[in-house]
């Protein structure tokens, strides 16, 4: 089984190497000057080196990661992991002959199919598959599987749709969710989102075949070579010393690892941080010292040795290289079992190469010293050596952004997304909003109330869960149906996956994909969706400068969700489900944080605060946008109304607390002069 070890240094990425690692996942955060020396060294090994891009960015970062990824192309990158569709377009463009992997977790084949369509060779699957699930869509696969098979676990499944860490930076995730204090009604305030690693190692047997993501705990050198030795005794024995890992685990203060995802049972979350262990990893970085080089190329020797003419030695590194060399002309003197003991010398390789097979023909009264056999053999290892260092001949690409578009010139209308049927009144409809986005289960729950949302002024769009896996298809598929029969042709999507699964159903489908870049918007133009929800993490200055080549739209009203908790919180507090009861997390500092039941047993978590940004229609009326959203979930149906009555100028509303989130970040540091 292939092992791919995230990397946090070049370092760690050495120890991977040198522990058991076919591929190493360099982290976007690695100075490129302090990968120059690494990548000529991951050549001579065979190792794959992928380059981890799966963090989205507007446009401006997309430039400088296109700048990034230019150099480490020309260093001899082999892949690069992208996480979304923009990222994608950019890497295709700079690195055309690097090999694409598409990082986004999938849940469904129409994941994947997206994925193979625009050129990607390989995916990522969900961590919060089960067993079943992950086999079966492996077995439907379009393309091959990678799987985490040691990993922290994140809540939401997809950092790039979680806001607590975007403070810190686009390029990785700051797990922030680790650190939020909070506490249920009633409890101490503690790190209530804080998960255990999820670890798949003793079901290596099960998944044969895929290939292995493994992010070592630790971001330090012996951290990374334990974890992946580890690994690697897994993917090769299938069997695994849980001693061995408890206490790797228990050295770093962290909690025992979790299958739970993967088997259905069991908790995810995890308790507070233990101290380190520091003699454990002082005595792991001086057993890693005294370890000789990991033979990590298989080779073999092919031998003639002829009278008159020179020993000839071929080798073959079972990757299309085949190399001779030429030595010394044999003596005379044979003896029996010459053959046998020049296959001895040839075995007897060091460093790098392992011999898997020797072959040597010699005549018969002929015969060449243990040093001449030596001396060839070294010859033909450095003629080797040195083709599995040449770079490839390849030139980077050019990312072109495209020609730059003068903005919509009228102002943005109103749409409005609800989280419960009874928020739509005949009042709200009568505003009347240009769009009625509406959950997928509410809107096909009673078909009498379907056809009274089509017969209105406004367009009802259903909205699918944010999660859609394998086995919600047929019911997910039952009920898109019945809309359609009822008159719905609109459908708002989380990802490209559900668009595919959208459009199959005859909806049109409508992108809220938290679109962060020009590319994204393009990728969402391609896959057919009329309109683009824009990441609410970008400041109005970016908005303002993309090119909106489709209809895009901004949240200007409600609670974002700060993430999307893939295992029920309710259920934790308690051990019983009681997803449709009311339910807020406080902060511990005066703040709640409302909780709702999403895509199953999904919990989402919103922002304490509202967005409002109605005070602020004059800098994002003009600045390109088709439509603004309303976003309305814990409010009652006249609060809907009042609220849009508001954004509509017709009467005076203010929530009594109120933000305006990310996007006029900039200009309230600027008015604090520069702080946070």
């Amino acid at each position: 089984m292939e092992l791919v070890v995230c990397a946090a240094s070049y370092d760690c990425a050495v120890s991977a190497v040198q522990n058991g690692a076919n591929g190493i996942l360099l982290a976007p955060s690695i100075p490129t000057e302090s990968l120059s020396g690494f990548f000529p060294y991951a050549r001579a090994r065979g190792i794959t080196t992928v380059l981890d891009l799966t963090r989205a960015c507007g446009d401006a970062g997309l430039n400088r990661r296109a700048e990034g990824l230019r150099r480490l192309y020309a260093l001899g990158l082999n892949a690069v992991m992208v996480g979304e569709p923009g990222l994608l377009y950019m890497a295709a463009s700079v690195a055309p002959e690097c090999e694409l992997i598409w990082g986004a977790p999938c849940h469904t084949a129409e994941d994947i199919g997206y994925a193979a369509s625009r050129g990607c060779a390989r995916a990522v699957a969900s961590p919060f598959l089960q067993g079943s699930a992950l086999r079966a869509l492996a077995a439907a696969s379009a393309l091959p599987l990678l799987f985490w098979a040691l990993a922290p676990l994140c809540p939401a499944g997809d950092p790039n749709l979680c806001l607590l860490d975007k403070e810190h930076g686009p390029y990785e995730c700051a797990q922030s969710c680790r650190k939020m204090p909070l506490a249920y009604p009633g409890d101490a305030v503690a790190p209530l989102l804080k998960t255990r690693d999820l670890c798949l190692l003793k079901h290596m047997r099960e998944l044969s075949g895929l290939t292995a993501l493994i992010v070592p705990p630790g971001p330090s050198p012996e951290a990374a070579g334990l974890f992946t030795r580890i690994a690697r005794a897994a993917a090769d024995e299938f069997m695994i010393d849980g001693r061995e890992l408890d206490d790797a685990f228990a050295a770093l203060g962290r909690d025992t690892p979790t299958d739970a995802p993967f088997s259905g049972a069991g908790d995810i979350y995890g308790g507070e941080d233990k101290p380190k262990d520091e003699r454990f990893w002082e005595a792991e970085r001086k057993s890693a010292a005294e370890r000789a080089e990991r033979p990590c190329v298989p080779v073999r020797f092919f031998a003639l040795v002829a009278a008159d003419e020179p020993a000839r030695l071929a080798v073959d590194d079972y990757k299309g290289h085949t190399l001779y060399a030429e030595g010394a002309v044999p003596g005379q003197g044979g003896v029996p079992g010459a053959e046998e003991e020049l296959n001895a010398v040839w075995r007897d390789v060091s460093g790098i190469y392992t011999c898997k097979d020797a072959r040597t023909k010699i005549e018969p009264g002929l015969s060449l010293t243990r040093g001449q056999a030596a001396t060839l053999r070294i010859a033909v290892l450095d003629k080797l050596t040195a083709v599995r260092l040449a770079l490839p001949e390849r030139e980077p690409g050019k990312f072109d952004p495209g020609p730059r578009f003068l903005p919509r010139a009228d102002k943005p209308l109103i749409t409005v997304k609800v989280s419960r049927m009874s928020q739509v009144t005949p009042e709200l409809l009568r505003l009347p909003p240009e769009r009625l986005y509406i959950p997928l289960d509410e809107a096909s729950g009673d078909p009498s109330k379907a056809e009274w949302l089509v017969r209105s002024e406004t367009v009802p769009v259903a909205v699918l869960p944010r999660v859609v896996t394998e086995d919600d298809r047929t019911e997910i598929n039952a009920r898109l149906k019945r809309l359609h029969d009822a008159g719905f042709r609109e459908a708002l999507t989380w990802n490209p996956g559900q668009a595919v699964l959208a459009l199959r159903q005859g909806f049109t489908p409508r992108a809220d994909w938290s679109v962060p870049s020009t590319q994204t918007l393009k990728a969402v133009k391609a896959a057919g969706a009329v309109s683009a929800t824009l990441a609410p993490w970008l400041p109005l200055s970016e908005i303002q400068a993309m090119n909106h080549i489709c209809d895009t739209e901004m949240i200007v009203y409600g609670r974002l969700p700060l993430l999307l908790a893939r295992q029920c919180l309710f259920r934790r507090k308690n051990g019983l489900c009681a997803c449709d009861n009311k339910c807020e997390l406080s902060d511990g500092q005066g703040s709640l944080l409302p909780l709702a039941r999403e895509s199953g047993h999904c919990t989402a978590v919103y922002h304490a605060q509202k967005l409002w940004m109605l005070p602020s229609r004059a800098q994002w009326r003009y600045i390109g946008l088709w439509a603004a959203r309303l976003d309305f979930t814990t409010e009652n149906a006249r609060e809907c109304v009042q609220i849009a009555n508001a954004f509509a100028e017709k009467e005076p509303y203010e929530p009594h607390v109120f933000t305006t989130g990310f996007y006029l970040r900039e200009e309230n540091r600027k008015r604090r002069g520069g702080r946070k």
